[in-house]
């Protein structure tokens, strides 16, 4: 939550059940005015008569309400004293629910209400409500942040992402697995508060109308179902106890009354003169019972659609880290459903399907949990192969059974590499493959198989790419993809999802040839990648993700011209980079990812210059980059990679003070960057980047002094270098391009004996 304008006067003291932590820019778009939204549906919610008084799991009395809950915009008073405010009412308040999105986590405003609730003892008592984007995608090494796809970018706030340790800071080796309620649609974008947004949406998007009804219809359900979640939370019950009872309890009573009035019009069929009598009667009672039927059947479809919400909807949130305490009532709330699904028709193609899958979610519940056996998840795994394969075997035309069993290949092939069996992963990965292909050529005009297609070759390359000597065979099932997605685009042009599968393509494409050839035949594919941009971004030129996108391609491109010797082309693509990156922090200056990428471009356009000998514009642009390290590094305190910006920055602008003689300059700036590189490694020794770090500032120091003629204190440092390099090399934490670096410093701590014995 972000604060308006600070005034005088303070709010009264008042008892808030719940406090909404949220980014004012997640509530001000039509149909997504997310804290509002929320704000309201609590404080009307019908609380069950029969759960009134009782008391919940944490053995506290269950209340009539859910009121009040604080939301600035209409809890705080005009005049009040912002923050003397929001800390009354955090410390007033039972709990906390955080609006989650990567906007919530460039605001600092969000991060230390989560921050100041936790440290007052109501750690367990946070509920995370996901909007947009991913969570955990910036620690969690399973998950990749695409800088350019919200819908993978980091959602939880820093201060949401681990414990406290026991001074009140954040210990970074110790994840916090808050409760977490989805809101997002189904391929992790932001939801709306109105499912008629979201099939307005569908429509647009070239779905038909059924289809958008019915993808409506089922987000509308998740919307209620994470709400409920919320609420189920706050009142301390099992969220089952606010769906799935009353859903079973219609159900059971719609089936008898169905038999119920089969049985009378039976009895009616048989008296005809009594049928004559009461013909209307009968009719109608014929009718009720079909009514009745009919619900029944709806009913059933709804525990079917419920289990099926938990299988591809709520998967997400499974994935979220949810406590370990919290896990299994979640998997005995699926086994419940199933077993009512076994009640009625088990042995049905459609329910055996919903139990497969969600013996895949149980299956990545025991994978996210760091106390529990990873191997153990393998048996579900292969358990729901086996039943993806007999219905795929059972209906080999049935193209959704096809499709599950290339997505659960390709769920094994994940596991797997992520374990590092990256030879079980390819095999996973090119029998998904094989049904894709298949699945493409049966319905060549089908787009949705052909983006499949291209993402199951990328996948197939991902497993390559990780085998010694696989980057050629990673390469050509690169190229399949990447024509896939020319080809996908050249249907569809104005598709944006085709856009960027094209443009990541490219963008992949660039790297693999990086590493197989070199800088100029991925220069192409780096340019191909932008022009895919810019193109796009000519169409909406006020698109954020196109702007982060085309910012990827022109700094890919400039360090590829860079490495080719050419700094003036390099300069050119820095600055348009600039240039793009400036526009979004002035419409956005609290964005830190904004600010982190304007650090990068200043860095990289100060690199250039000065390979230009243009050693003043150089300093320029490193100084202006410092004074982005400084900000982000004092509102950041606890996050390491602000820090070490801005240890970095000093060293850059020592480089710079050292190529310009101004060695005194020189050595103030790389004797800070080295005493805030050592105070990094305090809290974190294990950081084999800041090891390197370490090194390097006691080698830039040495080179200094060499430069003043202090010889002695130029070979204790470069003495020191050669400590931490050995230190590295043993630990096995030296990179292949530092090795040279042994012999290198040892030469130079021989030069250094020899000019101490001269002088």
């Amino acid at each position: 939550m972000e604060p308006p304008p600070a005034q005088n006067h303070h709010q009264p003291a008042q008892d808030y059940l719940a406090f909404i932590s949220y980014r004012h820019a997640d509530n001000t778009e039509e149909d997504r005015q997310w804290a509002t939204w929320l704000h309201q549906q609590l404080e009307v919610y019908d609380i069950p008569a029969d759960l009134i008084g009782t008391t919940n799991l944490r053995g506290e009395r269950i209340a009539e309400r859910i009121y009040p809950v604080f939301r600035d915009e209409i809890s705080l008073p005009a005049d009040a004293d912002l923050s003397n405010a929001v800390t009354q009412a955090l410390d007033r308040s039972r709990f906390l629910i955080v609006l989650c999105s990567p906007r919530a986590v460039q605001s600092h405003y969000v991060n230390r209400e989560i921050l100041h609730f936790k440290k007052s003892g109501k750690e367990d008592r946070i509920i995370a409500a996901m909007i947009c984007g991913e969570p955990n995608a910036s620690i969690d090494d399973a998950k990749q942040e695409y800088p350019e796809d919200i819908s993978t970018q980091e959602c939880f706030p820093e201060a949401l992402q681990y414990e406290l340790d026991s001074d009140g800071m954040l210990d970074r080796c110790n994840r916090t697995e808050p409760v977490a309620a989805d809101f997002r649609l189904p391929d992790g974008s932001e939801g709306a508060t109105n499912p008629n947004a979201y099939k307005r949406q569908l429509l647009q998007d070239g779905h038909n109308k059924a289809d958008a009804e019915r993808l409506a219809q089922r987000y509308e359900e998740q919307l209620n179902n994470a709400k409920l979640k919320i609420i189920a939370g706050i009142l301390g019950v099992r969220l089952e106890q606010l769906t799935q009872r009353d859903k079973i309890y219609q159900l059971s009573k719609a089936r008898a009354a169905a038999r119920r009035f089969r049985r009378i019009a039976a009895s009616m069929g048989g008296l005809a003169l009594a049928a004559t009598i009461a013909g209307g009667l009968a009719y109608q009672q014929w009718q009720r019972a079909t009514e009745e039927r009919d619900r029944a059947e709806t009913l059933l479809e709804q525990v079917r659609d419920n289990l099926d919400f938990m299988n591809f909807d709520l998967r997400d949130v499974m994935k979220a880290y949810v406590p370990t305490e919290k896990r299994i009532p979640l998997m005995q709330r699926v086994d419940k459903i199933v077993e009512s699904l076994q009640e009625t028709d088990s042995r049905s193609s459609d329910d055996r399907r919903l139990i497969a899958v969600s013996l895949l979610n149980k299956a990545d519940l025991i994978l996210k949990n760091r106390q529990l056996d990873p191997s153990k998840a393998l048996p579900l795994l292969e358990r729901a192969r086996s039943i993806a394969e007999s219905l795929a075997e059972e209906a080999p035309k049935n193209n959704v059974f096809q499709q599950d069993l290339s997505i659960t290949y390709t769920k094994l092939g994940d596991v797997t590499l992520h374990r590092g069996e990256a030879k079980t992963a390819r095999e996973y990965y090119a029998s998904a493959l094989d049904i894709d292909q298949a699945l493409a050529a049966q319905q060549p005009e089908n787009r949705k198989l052909a983006y499949n297609l291209s993402v199951s070759y990328s996948k197939l390359g991902d497993a390559l790419l990780r085998l010694p000597g696989g980057e050629d065979a990673a390469w050509r099932v690169y190229t399949e993809a990447l024509k896939n997605a020319k080809s996908l685009v050249e249907d569809e042009p104005t598709n944006k999802n085709f856009t960027h599968r094209l443009w990541t393509a490219n963008l992949a494409m660039g790297d693999v040839q990086l590493r197989r050839i070199g800088s100029k035949v991925a220069q192409r594919h780096y340019l191909s990648s932008l022009e895919i941009a810019r193109n796009a971004l000519d169409k909406e030129p006020s698109n954020t993700q196109l702007k982060t996108a085309a910012i990827t391609s022109l700094l890919r491109l400039g360090n590829v011209l860079l490495d080719q010797r050419m700094p003036e082309e390099a300069l050119i693509q820095y600055q348009s980079a600039l240039e793009i990156i400036k526009s979004l922090v002035k419409h956005d200056p609290d964005n830190t990812g904004y600010l982190r990428g304007l650090w990068v471009a200043y860095n990289k356009a100060g690199e250039a210059e000065r390979n230009l000998n243009n050693l003043n514009a150089a300093l320029s642009m490193h100084r202006s980059a410092l004074d982005i390290a400084k900000n982000l590094a004092k509102h950041n305190k606890e996050n390491i990679d602000y820090q070490r910006n801005l240890s970095v920055s000093y060293r850059l602008l020592g480089d710079i003070y050292r190529s310009l003689n101004q060695t005194t300059a020189a050595l103030e700036h790389y004797q800070t960057a080295l005493e805030k590189t050592k105070k990094l490694l305090e809290n974190d020794s294990n950081n084999i980047t800041l090891q390197r770090d370490l090194w390097a500032g006691h080698y830039d120091i040495a080179k200094a002094y060499i430069n003043t003629d202090n010889y002695t204190q130029a070979y204790t440092n470069m003495e020191l270098a050669y400590k931490q390099l050995t230190w590295m090399r043993d630990s096995h934490a030296l990179e292949l391009n530092d090795q040279t670096y042994i012999q290198k410093t040892e030469e130079e701590m021989r030069r250094l004996k020899r000019l101490m014995k001269k002088n």
